[in-house]
């Protein structure tokens, strides 16, 4: 009698392709809630801090477990004295990356929060490509920079006084073309998202995150939970699993007469 392909053997590609298609790990690039510090303590490497020149003379940045969002106890205070010279900044470096990245962090203004306090993603030549003023320079929203200070997508209204829990997905670093969406959420409040935002500069890898002010007059901001991971892309070991089943299917059937 005729007889295709006994049906068991279709399974061993299907399965050889489930083996091979397991996605690749996201990578941990910094991971950061504040609670191994001490209360009061500087942040250290591979965090950098910068509160002027002498130091001190712009502020400080110390952890503390006045404020903190989620299960910990602590957030990192941004406490800068409002000069005309500058303000204080926090920073950490990773490894250049040209993947696609997860970016989530908390953040708390104070009723003195100063002018443009913001978030930076930048390269590894140190210009920022990513811009969000955590509140902008009207004083009203959560704005993606696009162009000068005042130039840009105003998102969620801010408010003082409330954490705010921020999630950001970009592309994959290109000179042609950033782009990232981001979910907003208050403390108590619905998520909003926005999608396809560009960039301030167009960048070729993604080296460093900051917070810090975008003007000189730096003054009270908390900062916690800070996740930043690469995005997993699809396996290549996936494409050639799904190729070789597909080529299989495709093989003549065969006759089993005997």
């Amino acid at each position: 009698m005729n007889s295709m392909f006994p049906p068991r053997l279709y399974l061993i590609p299907v399965c050889l392709a489930l083996f091979l298609a397991r996605p690749l790990s996201a990578a941990i690039l910094i991971n950061e809630n504040w609670e191994s510090y001490a209360n009061g303590a500087v942040p250290t490497s591979p965090w950098s801090v910068w509160t002027g020149s002498p130091s001190g003379s712009l502020g400080s940045i110390t952890v503390t477990d006045a404020k903190s969002y989620g299960t910990g106890t602590k957030s990192a205070y941004l406490n800068g004295v409002g000069s005309s010279t500058g303000s204080v900044a926090l920073n950490q470096s990773f490894a250049a990356t040209t993947s696609a990245l997860s970016i989530s962090f908390d953040f708390y203004l104070g009723a003195s929060p100063g002018v443009i306090p913001q978030f930076s993603l930048l390269n590894s030549s140190g210009t920022a490509g990513l811009i969000l003023q955590l509140r902008n320079y009207a004083g009203t929203n959560i704005m993606n920079r696009t162009g000068d200070f005042q130039t840009g997508n105003n998102l969620s209204t801010v408010a003082l006084s409330s954490w705010y829990h921020i999630d950001i997905t970009t592309s994959a670093a290109s000179v042609s073309g950033n782009t990232y969406s981001i979910t907003i959420t208050q403390n108590g409040g619905s998520p909003v998202t926005y999608s396809n935002l560009n960039f301030y500069n167009q960048i070729a890898n993604f080296s460093k995150i900051e917070f810090g002010w975008g003007s000189t007059n730096g003054r009270e901001m908390y900062v916690d939970n800070i996740v930043v991971a690469t995005v997993p892309e699809p396996s290549v070991a996936l494409l050639l699993g799904l190729g070789a089943f597909a080529l299989i299917m495709r093989l003549p059937r065969r006759s089993l007469n005997r």
